[in-house]
């Protein structure tokens, strides 16, 4: 087999750079400019209902599109469906997982920058500030790999929506995913403690772990070839 030209992507990292640049999209643009349209507050539960909404819609439009548009709505793909959605967590896994959390402790020797801010932001910030501590480690684990589960989940669910031509399934990502975000916000906006929106997330993904696991081991595994028959 004739080697791949020098500098050539492998076609099985396409997929992901791919599901890594989705996220990026959704999340760096779609998601501030659908707050900044709209005018959402920065608590209060305004904030909690339409962040976690647009947060499902920027995202699970942004993987079908991206998914329609890459040619991997195709049950033949599922080899590159996967890598997409892989990309996709990881590059959310060192976003949300590291880089915000960087940036929040690195606030936190700033006080005065945080005071700068808006009032009802610097009250978010202050809040998700007030939460660091010994636990942050523990919490910042049990959210990023619940998140993990959650977009692999999301991932699988919007490729058998695009592979299978039932944008109903689309829908229900969006409302699925918007719901999952809506403890996150609340603790943003001061309704929940942090340990309980995080423990909340470690049931989930205790429950949605196995299940997402067969879909994709499933989706992955060779169709059995048909057993010969006699003429």
């Amino acid at each position: 087999m004739a080697a791949p030209p020098a500098g050539a992507v492998n076609p099985r990292i396409r997929p992901a750079l791919l599901g890594a640049a989705t996220f990026a999209l959704a999340t760096l643009l779609l998601k501030p400019l659908a707050h900044t349209a709209i005018g959402l507050p920065a608590s209060g539960a305004l904030f909690v209902l339409g962040g976690a909404l647009i947060a499902g819609l920027s995202e699970e439009l942004a993987r079908a599109g991206a998914l329609r548009w890459g040619r991997l709505g195709d049950l033949a793909a599922a080899q590159r469906a996967f890598a997409f959605a892989v990309g996709y967590a990881l590059t959310e896994a060192v976003l949300v997982g590291v880089i915000a959390p960087l940036q929040l402790m690195h606030l936190a020797e700033q006080p005065a920058v945080v005071a700068s801010l808006p009032a009802a932001q610097r009250e978010a910030v202050e809040r998700q500030i007030a939460a660091i501590g010994a636990l942050t480690p523990l919490w910042l684990l049990i959210e990023r790999t619940g998140a993990a589960v959650a977009q692999m989940g999301f991932g699988w669910l919007v490729w058998q929506a695009i592979a299978h031509r039932r944008l109903a399934w689309v829908g229900g990502a969006i409302a699925l995913h918007a719901a999952i975000d809506v403890p996150a916000a609340g603790f943003q906006s001061g309704w929940w403690p942090l340990w309980a929106v995080e423990l909340l997330y470690l049931g989930i993904a205790l429950l949605a772990a196995p299940r997402v696991v067969r879909a994709w081991r499933a989706a992955l595994s060779p169709a059995p070839a048909p057993a010969a028959t006699s003429g």
